[in-house]
């Protein structure tokens, strides 16, 4: 029955029928669980899925526990400040900033010392140095 419905649906999406889906979807969610055949799935059982699936003790997780995530046997990493560069040029205009109020307009702006203060602090952190908490 729901795939005879989301093939119905389907037909009416793209150029001039794209109204008739939308009114089909809301016909079908108005008309009550009985006439449209289908089971809706209580909201608690979404909380428990995604509760479920966000859990770090899942059995996927359970091998890697003794990795560590920049573990590199002594190497030393070296991020240039052309590429700092490139990578600031790329950023998007237009976005919220994170929790430092830090707009990417601002990192644009930028001169070349605040390219050579964001790779020596990259570069610093990359290699183990401990990250504040701040």
């Amino acid at each position: 029955m729901w795939d005879r419905k989301c093939q119905e649906i389907n037909t009416h999406i793209g150029g001039r029928k794209c109204t008739g889906a939308w009114k089909y979807i809301k016909r079908v969610r108005t008309s009550g669980k009985e006439s449209a055949h289908l089971q809706m799935i209580p909201a608690d059982s979404w909380v428990q899925y995604y509760q479920d699936l966000l859990t770090e003790n899942r059995l996927e997780y359970e091998g890697n526990k003794n990795i560590s995530p920049t573990q590199m046997d002594g190497e030393t990493v070296e991020v240039s400040e052309e590429r700092i560069r490139k990578t600031v040029r790329e950023l998007k205009n237009g976005k919220s900033c994170g929790p430092e109020g830090v707009y990417a307009e601002m990192l644009k702006h930028g001169t070349d010392k605040l390219i050579k203060i964001l790779t020596w602090i990259i570069n610093r952190y990359l290699n183990g140095e401990k990250t504040p908490q701040q």
